[in-house]
């Protein structure tokens, strides 16, 4: 037997945890109010040196996200549960063969697929897996393989079950086997009266985004994060130590969530254009909103250019740019709110 789910191309790239969320759910058009209702905010960890939308305050790493989104009838299977009374492989199956897209720790290691594991280096992390084929013996999955590109690829079904009976299995964040499955039925009891789920919920939009400007916010820059607009200031502090002489390597990620913000950002800008939330005379804000992505690309290609071949006049080229985006989107944001 074979049965491959349905996903959608990746609108962001960074993080697997975002980006298996929305390949479910853009599979369906219905779902972007909810979508563009969210996805608002940034938080910078000081630990890690990267970002995220979502923060320790929401279950950070818990998959917030993924549990609250009304779109989504979220399961776990405990991996203790499972260990003696049922076959793993039966059952991704069988959650596949019930629409039900899987989300599932694996090491690295044993999984030839992954450059940085392949035999290489013990790494427990969630794999998606959206299809089987039973001749080919094949899980199709999706996952940063190699790169940080995340793609779509097949894996063998032996390699699978090794990994997720890893020796290392007690490193397991998501402490099981998880199935997220995309609501169809408006009539649902669980998203009757979710506002944002057949139409964008203004009032929330606004608030985030006051809040990611750091206005009345209830989160709070600390020890642990930047919040909202200060992740800016978190990136000039990097520049700030690798032109005082600080060896450690600058953590793309945080400039690629940047980016993902940005895709964010303005495809709810176009939204509201599109549908009327805002006046068409105010189409300078998108095509404001489309120089900042494309200026925050140009930001991440200088980074990857440091990392290749670093020199204190790229340097200078990434602190003017995150000075240029951070003043041109805040006064836009600034703008908008008070069109409301």
């Amino acid at each position: 037997m074979k049965k491959i789910l349905k996903i959608a191309p990746a609108s962001i790239h960074t993080f697997s945890h975002n980006i298996v969320l929305l390949t479910i759910l853009e599979t369906s058009s219905l779902t972007e109010p909810w979508i563009l209702s969210h996805y608002t905010n940034l938080f910078f960890t000081r630990k890690g040196n990267t970002g995220d939308f979502f923060s320790a305050y929401d279950g950070d790493w818990q998959y917030f996200e993924h549990k609250t989104c009304p779109w989504i009838r979220y399961l776990r299977y405990d991996r203790n549960l499972l260990r003696d009374h049922c076959d793993i492989i039966n059952l991704c199956k069988s959650m596949i063969n019930n629409d039900t897209y899987v989300y599932v720790c694996v090491d690295e290691y044993y999984i030839s697929n992954y450059t940085s594991g392949n035999g290489k280096s013990h790494f427990l992390h969630p794999v998606f897996i959206y299809g089987y084929d039973d001749e080919e013996q094949m899980f199709y999955v999706a996952d940063h393989f190699s790169n940080g590109v995340f793609s779509s690829q097949k894996i063998r079904i032996s390699e699978f079950q090794t990994a997720y009976n890893s020796e290392f299995q007690e490193q397991d964040f998501l402490e099981g086997i998880v199935g997220m499955q995309l609501r169809k039925s408006s009539a649902c009891f669980h998203i009757q009266n979710v506002p944002e789920m057949f139409e964008l919920n203004i009032s929330k939009i606004i608030e985030d985004i006051k809040s990611y400007l750091c206005i009345n916010s209830i989160y709070k820059t600390n020890d642990h994060y930047y919040v909202g607009i200060q992740y800016y200031n978190a990136l000039m502090s990097v520049i700030h130590d690798k032109k005082a002489g600080n060896e450690y390597e600058i953590n793309v990620r945080m400039f690629c969530t940047l980016l993902d913000h940005k895709i964010m950002m303005k495809r709810r800008i176009e939204y509201m254009l599109n549908h009327a939330y805002i006046a068409s005379n105010h189409v300078d804000m998108l095509n404001i909103f489309k120089s900042i992505e494309q200026n925050t690309l140009l930001l991440l290609r200088l980074v990857v250019k440091y990392g290749i071949n670093p020199s204190h006049n790229l340097l200078d080229r990434m602190e003017k740019l995150i000075t240029s985006i951070c003043d041109v989107e805040t006064k836009t944001l600034m703008q908008l709110l008070k069109l409301f």
